[in-house]
């Protein structure tokens, strides 16, 4: 009897185990179902807000780049471009519409002149002026120039760049202005509240759909 008892009892355990078990199975799967089904849409909400290119542009020939002496007078963020620099503005600007070939296009323009200028230039290839902006255009100070210090005399830029050259490219800090790591820091940022507002991370959702983001910046920012 003893034994019988303890036959039957086993079963009736096994039994719940292994109906516990196909119950706690099922709903494991229809639990992992919902979880990629919910990864699933994630992934593409976030596609609906990301463009299929992105395009970096550096600003055309400045006064500063001819003459480094203009650095002793006028701003960096003043620094206005040659005649050839808006003439390259304005050629890189066909070459843009072609290569979008109708697209659309969200605009990341750095506030200084001369990025501001080959801006100007580059839209008027796609109809737009001074005065008519295309939409999607946002201004950002986070891809500036790396900030080299104030007015920037040319004897004293010999020797710092001597000191950078000792101390490190990106580690070294100008007097009054910024080393490598500081814009590294700063474009990071930019590019991780890009995303997280690509991806709807922010109220009201994902950004609308482009299918272009042109950057218009400088050199070491886009390194």
């Amino acid at each position: 009897i003893y034994w019988f008892m303890s036959r039957e009892f086993a079963a009736a355990v096994g039994g719940a185990i292994v109906g516990g078990g196909i119950v706690a199975w099922i709903g494991w799967y229809i639990v992992k179902r919902n979880i990629l089904d919910m990864d699933i849409e994630c992934r593409e909400r976030k596609r609906a807000g990301r463009p299929t290119r992105l395009i970096f542009i550096r600003h055309g020939e400045s006064l500063g780049n001819i003459d480094s002496k203009n650095y002793e007078t006028i701003p960096d963020n003043k620094m206005p471009l040659t005649k050839d620099g808006q003439d390259q503005a304005r050629e890189a600007g066909e070459v843009l519409k072609e290569l979008v070939d109708g697209g659309t296009v969200r605009w990341f323009v750095s506030p200084y002149r001369r990025t501001v200028q080959t801006f100007h230039g580059l839209i008027e290839a796609f109809g737009y002026s001074k005065t008519t902006l295309p939409p999607g255009l946002r201004m950002s100070p986070q891809i500036r120039e790396q900030d080299f210090g104030n007015f920037q005399r040319v004897a004293d830029m010999d020797l710092h760049m001597q000191d950078r050259h000792k101390f490190g490219r990106f580690w070294f800090r100008f007097p009054f202005g910024e080393s490598g790591a500081d814009v590294f820091d700063r474009v990071d940022a930019f590019i991780s509240n890009l995303s997280r507002q690509m991806d709807g991370q922010y109220p009201g959702g994902p950004s609308p759909h482009y299918d272009n983001y042109v950057f218009v910046t400088h050199g070491l920012t886009m390194r």
